[in-house]
């Protein structure tokens, strides 16, 4: 059993938690927070290792809101790090760097501050192909800027040994190993949603899907009367879970007239029914079709809109992860 798995499995929000376990076991253990700053700082002779009295502070508020992961500060020698981690390739966002440094910069006045980027990949740990990449290229583009900066992959941190290790952070040792820096599958497919929302949702979705038991094969669900339609909401409550949507946007809901009815009508309507209540609970959603239906979810990136699932009056047996009807 590993906790860290039973909570992916439970929740959505799993970047804040491994980043306040990471925070924990730093303000418990000065051997680790001794370890982990030599790590980040790249043992630079200037930045010697923190003093007892050094401060680990978890989700550090700046002005107008804005929350760092963790920042450690050691007044004595006026230094700090401040660390932005990601547990996902998805969650990388440009300019973040940029703009939790000038905010540092005014909160912290006199102090040297160093900014360590964690997430899980680096060029230390770089999965083959395009993954993996949009964290890389936005360290090198800021640290070209801002020299005292680093990039950490979680399995670097993983690496760490010291005496207070326990199970717990053994359990997430393997999980970091096992599921964060894990290399992404190679194959590219679902209508481009493993681009769109993230691999690792995508990879959550199909292994959902096949523990609930539907039978999928090259992206299209059939449908039996056997399958929870319970399971396949939750199932697609995954993808609505990537921090690419743009949760705060309205879904356009151009269907037409009797599509909806006519497939809740059919014997398989249980399983479409479950869908469209998708809708009343998440306004991003849309919908559109004319001679079936295409769940669209607004997302951040190259496309603006994408279709999550789609499905044909003439088989509403069959659920497309990630192509419009035609």
């Amino acid at each position: 059993m590993n906790i860290f798995e039973i909570h992916r499995r439970t929740t959505s929000r799993i970047e804040p938690f491994h980043t306040a376990y990471l925070a924990s076991c730093l303000k418990d253990s000065q051997e680790l927070l001794g370890k982990f700053w030599a790590l980040a700082t790249s043992e630079n002779p200037d930045w010697p290792v923190p003093s007892t009295h050094a401060r680990v502070v978890e989700e550090d508020i700046l002005d107008d809101g804005k929350r760092v992961d963790i920042v450690v500060s050691d007044s004595s020698s006026g230094r700090l790090i401040a660390v932005e981690a990601k547990t996902t390739d998805s969650s990388v966002k440009p300019g973040q760097l940029d703009d939790y440094l000038t905010r540092l910069k005014a909160k912290y006045p006199g102090h040297k501050i160093w900014i360590t980027y964690l997430t899980p990949f680096n060029t230390n740990n770089k999965p083959k192909g395009s993954r993996g990449q949009e964290a890389i290229k936005e360290f090198q583009r800021f640290n070209r800027d801002y020299a005292p900066s680093s990039h950490l992959s979680w399995v670097e941190v993983a690496g760490l040994v010291w005496q207070g290790n326990d199970s717990v952070w053994s359990q997430h040792v393997e999980y970091i190993r096992e599921t964060i820096c894990i290399e992404p599958p190679r194959k590219v497919g679902w209508g481009s949603l493993d681009q769109d929302l993230g691999w690792e949702i995508m990879r959550d979705f199909w292994n959902e899907i096949g523990k609930t038991g539907f039978q999928a094969d090259n992206g299209v669900l059939t449908l039996k009367p056997d399958n929870n339609p319970e399971a396949l909401a939750g199932a697609l409550k995954l993808l609505l879970s990537s921090e690419k949507v743009r949760s705060k946007s309205k879904g356009r809901r151009t269907v037409a007239e009797g599509v909806t009815y006519e497939i809740v009508k059919s014997t398989y309507g249980q399983f479409h029914q479950q869908v469209f209540q998708l809708l009343d609970e998440y306004t991003f959603l849309g919908i559109r079709g004319k001679k079936g239906y295409g769940l669209t979810l607004p997302v951040q990136g190259v496309h603006r809109v994408v279709s999550i699932c789609t499905s044909k009056l003439r088989h509403p047996e069959r659920l497309t992860i990630g192509r419009i009807p035609r």
